[in-house]
């Protein structure tokens, strides 16, 4: 995930781990999903971890090319898209009909990995005691595989299907896109579609109060970003002059840090509220780390990313500039943030400019999508309610908002693999998950699949 991290975020309950459903009736499970298929989804997941897709520089063409192959051995077509030589992103589709269309969706790179830093090594899918070590296990190839496993399991019983389902994978997620997603949904229109999205940010269990929950990313935020500028006296150091646009433009930073923004409820927060019984004032959730992924849900919030002023010692820089953005939740407009710049800053001797204003999206958190999702995480194995949230960070499900409000974040694990886990893992060394989760999502996300895009889907 292409992500600012959030700092001291760790979602863990004291409590021990316990085991995921026990004595849950399995009575919809696919027989399907036998050794045999754990066997081949497995492979499919080791083999992209052994590519090293690492961006920069990318070379995503590789697991392009794996994937295709994989796709065509079961007679799938696809199309491999470069915007630039080697940065390849796949589409592929299966099957038609009125119902509207689902969309799998993740990117192919990762993020650099410091070999000397880790257990195991960083591209070799390393299993010791039932955990692969590797990166992108958690962001995003644990993901890209489990849907694409899911997506050959469809292609056996096209006939029946009465819906599109695509396969997407794409380049560039972790560096913003450019020449991935963004590109993408220019290219391929028919992905501007009224329809189902999987993608990433959820799917991790957390253990609260004694109840499973598993969290559905239903949400993002949007980033405006401002750019400040201050000019004043110029002046040799040795005899500075007072008013310098270096304290200018710090006197308005300062005034931006010092803003506390309004809580505002989106319907997936207050549905978080009310499925895990947390209050946002109570004292269980501001003394605990809790507090910091409330934060996040219920405030906009401000990062200042680059001040520059002057390139000379001993001269006093006539101008000074900083560029910051505003996470946005669902529902600012950029109406808003001028209103509240011109409030902030209209009396302080700066100059600020919108750069550019990306709205955040929120989904539906009522329809047959997340019921399905709740209702296989129980029948392979894990008792848990599903949980709504806003995603921690942002994905390329942002490029599908305008066009649909039913976009998801579900690559579902276990408990061993819990929210809390997966956020101190993600970006760092030793990344890693284990086998049991991975081919438990794989399982949910192939049943889920089969139950909302077969005709007569569910217990087979």
């Amino acid at each position: 995930m292409g992500r600012k991290q959030l700092q001291n975020v760790n979602i863990k309950d004291p409590k021990q781990e316990k085991p995921p459903g026990e004595g849950l009736p399995l009575g919809r499970e696919l027989p399907s999903l036998d050794a045999e298929w754990e066997e081949s989804a497995l492979a499919l997941f080791t083999d992209l971890l052994r590519i090293d897709t690492t961006n920069p520089p990318g070379r995503e063409l590789a697991a392009v090319h794996y994937l295709q192959k994989r796709l065509a051995e079961k007679g799938i077509g696809s199309e491999c898209f470069e915007p630039e030589p080697g940065r390849a992103n796949l589409i592929a589709c299966i099957g038609s009909g009125t119902k509207p269309p689902v969309i799998l969706l993740s990117h192919l790179d990762v993020v650099a990995a410091e070999a000397a830093r880790w257990t195991e090594p960083p591209f070799e899918a390393k299993e010791v005691n039932g955990v692969i070590y590797g990166r992108g296990t958690l962001d995003t190839k644990q993901l890209t595989a489990m849907q694409t496993a899911a997506f050959l399991h469809l292609k056996e019983q096209e006939d029946k299907l009465d819906r599109t389902v695509y396969l997407v994978a794409t380049a560039d997620e972790e560096a913003g896109s450019r020449l991935g997603m963004a590109q993408v949904i220019e290219r391929f229109p028919e992905l501007q579609a009224d329809g189902y999205v999987i993608s990433e940010g959820g799917g991790f269990p957390l253990l609260l109060n004694g109840r499973n929950l598993i969290l559905c990313a239903a949400g993002e935020k949007g980033v405006c970003r401002i750019r400040l500028q201050a000019s004043g006296p110029q002046g040799h150091a040795s005899c500075p002059p007072t008013d310098q646009a270096i304290f200018r433009l710090g006197a308005a930073l300062g005034t931006l840090a010092a803003y506390k923004f309004p809580v505002k409820y989106t319907e997936v927060s207050r549905q978080f509220i009310l499925e895990t019984g947390l209050s946002p004032t109570s004292k269980q959730v501001i003394e605990s780390t809790y507090h910091n992924l409330m934060e996040y849900m219920l405030h906009d919030g401000l990062m200042i990313n680059e001040v520059k002023a002057g390139e000379r010692i001993n001269a006093i820089a006539g101008h000074a500039s900083a560029d910051l953005e505003i996470r946005l939740l669902p529902g600012t407009t950029v109406q808003d943030i001028e209103q509240l710049m011109k409030r902030l800053l209209g009396p302080l001797p700066v100059e600020w400019e919108i750069v550019s204003f990306e709205e955040g999206y929120a989904s539906s958190i009522d329809n047959e999508l997340l019921e399905l999702f709740e209702q296989n995480c129980q029948a392979y194995g894990l008792d848990a309610k599903l949980v709504p949230f806003v995603a921690l960070g942002r994905t390329d499900g942002r490029f599908l908002g305008p066009y649909t409000d039913r976009i998801y974040g579900f690559s579902p694990t276990l408990l061993e693999d819990h929210f809390a886990a997966v956020l101190e893992r993600v970006h760092q060394h030793d990344e890693r998950i284990s086998r049991a989760s991975y081919l438990f999502g794989a399982k949910v996300l192939t049943q889920t699949l089969h139950d909302l895009c077969l005709t007569g889907g569910g217990a087979a």
